[in-house]
């Protein structure tokens, strides 16, 4: 699926794909389903291989994604991961319905524990989120460019001393 292919559909409700039987897996692009408004279930198939930046940005109602028994990616409390030998290594997206309609608005630092890069923008926007504890996060170095931009609500966010640098705009408007 490109980038913002679906972008705007406003009464998409639903999301099923189905493995395509290609040799390198099925890829979801940047945005591909920015602003669906509606959308409140996701079915991906197991062989999805590569997730975009913000793939379900703007989507407010959905606060699962299905991976089915995915190897390289899960979504746990409304946060999408990325896996390596099972454990939840990269953040990929903070669904904006976390601490609204799923989780709360608190993220824990064991909800982390082994997550060492998170991407680009991965909470932008998530205005329910109030509080995040990086300090489990032993093996994160960088708080990514926009990270946190938008997080209106975020009154608290604690850093580990293995993070060495937070990047342009980390915690822009929030």
């Amino acid at each position: 699926i490109p980038a913002n292919a679906f972008e705007g559909c406003g009464n998409l409700s639903n999301v099923i794909m189905n493995a395509s039987g290609g040799a390198s897996g099925e890829t979801i692009g940047d945005y591909a389903f920015k602003d669906c408004s509606s959308l409140a279930s996701v079915f991906l198939p197991s062989t999805l291989a590569t997730l975009g930046k913000l793939p379900f940005y703007g989507c407010t109602k959905l606060t699962d994604v299905d991976f089915g028994t995915s190897t390289t990616f899960t979504c746990d409390n409304g946060i999408i991961f990325g896996l390596t030998s099972g454990k939840k290594t990269t953040l990929i997206e903070c669904l904006q319905a976390r601490g609204d309609e799923i989780g709360t608005g608190k993220i824990r630092t064991e909800e982390l524990a082994d997550v060492k890069t998170i991407a680009p923008e991965a909470f932008r926007d998530c205005t329910s989120v109030v509080q995040v504890y990086l300090t489990g996060a032993t093996g994160l170095t960088v708080i990514p460019e926009s990270c946190f931009e938008g997080c209106s609500s975020l009154t608290y966010c604690e850093l580990g001393d293995y993070v060495k640098r937070v990047e342009e705009n980390g915690f822009n408007d929030s």
